[in-house]
């Protein structure tokens, strides 16, 4: 049994060489449906990597997928990576800013899929980003322990996406579901010049706009202590830590265990000071 990464990468290009070097070691074969325009940095980057078995851009999919960007377009991946290795392998859903700090192989048993943390990482405000340094060597800060996010499945014959499927990157046919709490790191804020680029093509898009509000709105590209203390407060409990560098220093209490099947969390992580208390 093989594992596989489906990745969706768009606009990574000042990390994906590094992102990709990292999580690539914990798969057989890893398959590219690209978005970034241009796209020539991003393909040249994936299609060097010797486990690389296939890229596709946005440009060559079925004209039944639609124009715009949607969490089931997964499934021309795992068409690809079925019609290479067959249904009967592990299938890790990978993006272009995120990091794996576990060995999924180490996790895989008796579940269908798993849901694991997702702690996401930002420049804090009163430190100064330098363009001319690598963006991972530079994002210290992040709530924890993260949201929990579905990114690893056994394939099977009934395992499929809906093409059209959106904020849902959870195949339909699948058994059972656990929860690990083990990390992923997201690093969806880098530098001001990217946030302010990825908050407008997202915009565009309509792809998941609601992690860009507080950029659109606020040019919020430096964390503050209020939006750091806004995440804190929300009653699921999924960022209530503020860690730097691994360690700890604000432990609020938690006020929710690990709960995999919460609605997705709505929240303007801008402060909103709109009511006197």
């Amino acid at each position: 049994m093989k594992f596989i990464g489906l990745l969706m990468i768009n606009n990574e290009d000042d990390i994906l060489e590094e992102t990709l070097a990292t999580n690539a070691q914990y798969v057989d074969a890893f398959y590219v449906l690209d978005g970034t325009v241009p796209n020539d940095d991003s393909k040249d980057i994936c299609m060097a990597h010797r486990k690389c078995s296939g890229y596709t851009t946005d440009a060559w999919l079925p004209q039944e997928y639609g124009d715009k960007p949607k969490d089931g377009w997964r499934q021309h991946l795992y068409e690809q990576a079925v019609a290479d290795h067959g249904y009967d392998n592990w299938f890790l859903l990978l993006h272009g800013d995120e990091v794996w700090t576990f060995d999924p192989r180490d996790v895989a048993d008796d579940a269908h899929g798993y849901f694991f943390l997702l702690p996401f990482y930002f420049p804090r405000a009163g430190e100064q980003w330098d363009n001319s340094q690598p963006p991972l060597e530079q994002l210290r800060w992040h709530l924890s322990p993260g949201y929990p996010e579905f990114r690893m499945f056994r394939g099977g014959e009934h395992v499929q996406f809906d093409p059209l499927q959106h904020f849902d990157v959870r195949p339909k046919g699948l058994g059972s579901i656990a929860k690990v709490p083990l990390r992923i790191n997201h690093y969806l804020y880098r530098s001001p010049d990217q946030q302010r680029a990825r908050a407008q093509l997202h915009q565009q898009t309509g792809f998941d706009p609601g992690n860009y509000n507080h950029i659109i709105e606020h040019d919020g590209v430096y964390w503050t202590d209020e939006m750091i203390a806004a995440y804190q407060a929300h009653p699921a409990g999924y960022f209530t830590e503020l860690e730097h560098d691994g360690a700890v220093l604000e432990m609020p209490k938690r006020t929710n265990e690990f709960v995999y099947d919460q609605p997705i969390m709505k929240l303007d992580p801008y402060p909103t000071p709109r009511t006197a208390a």
